[in-house]
């Protein structure tokens, strides 16, 4: 499985980012060049994708560092085009952990918002009350490339920090919800729940861009699929975890896989000894390899005995 380039370690966590963000990057500069100007306006346009960047790398850095402070081991953190994610080994078992992990990203952001905005105050960069105006500013993308880099730093962690708080899996709100259900109905309920939300969500991210005018809004489709891709791959992982499937189901799981917080790529789960085939039919959003041959149905387990 395709596992990135490794840019650097931040207290022995590897940071890796996914091929397709380094094309990414790539085309970005040549955007930002071609489209001329000044030194510093080309500069300007450079530095907005290198602080959406860091602000994602933070992010996912608070959920690695609060797993590794609750016992859990952490593998690496993997950027994507989408995102990131901070994959541990192991699986998160309790409410109390995923909900503490899951909290930490955005925690993060939006105390790095508050501190940027008091700085701001305090330096004569920001006026007081000026977050009506940073909002105006996140809507308009050429403004926010175009913008002061402190500002541009305070709105996309404001932004990140707010939005993974919806409580659609699987973002970070989607996992605290869960764990909040699931202390009281128990894991598998508190998972399909979650999911069915998380694949709302996706559907109407889907739908959007078609009553919304700008081709900009097409990139929503993506973001859509790609967290309903991963809202029903965690339903399925859990519910062959608790045996759901009939006899004609195998499944199969990595033997050190782990929790995954954020948009985990395709394919790309810690490593750890396979229990089964070496081909994946499917990989659930906390980087399980799970196999899955033959006919399958979902069945009541409570019937079965």
């Amino acid at each position: 499985m395709s596992t990135g380039y490794e840019l650097f370690r931040v207290q022995d966590v590897a940071v890796r980012v996914h091929k397709s963000l380094v094309l990414l990057a790539i085309l970005l500069g040549l955007l930002a060049l071609s489209a001329g100007g000044t030194p510093a306006q080309v500069g300007l346009r450079l530095l907005a994708p290198l602080i959406l960047f860091l602000t994602t790398l933070v992010h996912e850095l608070g959920h690695a560092f609060t797993a590794r402070r609750l016992g859990v081991a952490v593998h690496d953190v993997m950027l994507t085009p989408l995102g990131g994610a901070a994959r541990l080994h192991g699986q998160v078992e309790t409410p109390r952990l995923e909900g503490a992990i899951a909290a930490a990203g955005p925690v993060t952001n939006l105390t790095i918002a508050g501190l940027l905005y008091v700085a701001g105050l305090a330096f004569g960069r920001i006026e007081p009350g000026a977050f009506a105006s940073l909002f105006d500013l996140g809507k308009d993308g050429a403004g926010l490339v175009n913008a002061d880099p402190f500002r541009t730093a305070l709105v996309f962690n404001l932004a990140l920090g707010i939005l993974n708080l919806i409580p659609a899996f699987p973002m970070d709100g989607g996992r605290i919800f869960r764990a909040l259900l699931w202390t009281r109905l128990g894991k598998l309920i508190a998972t399909r729940i979650a999911c069915r939300i998380g694949m709302w969500f996706a559907a109407a991210l889907i739908l959007a861009p078609f009553f919304l005018n700008g081709a900009e809004w097409w990139v929503l489709v993506l973001v859509g699929f790609t967290i309903f891709g991963a809202a029903l791959r965690e339903r399925i992982a859990v519910e062959a975890s608790e045996g759901l499937f009939s006899q004609g189901f195998r499944v199969f799981r990595t033997g050190e896989g782990g929790a995954g917080f954020g948009f985990p790529p395709e394919g790309s789960g810690a490593p750890g000894g396979n229990a089964g085939p070496a081909s994946p039919d499917f990989i659930d959003d906390s980087s399980n390899v799970i196999d899955v041959t033959a006919e399958s149905r979902i069945v009541d387990r409570e019937n079965e005995d």
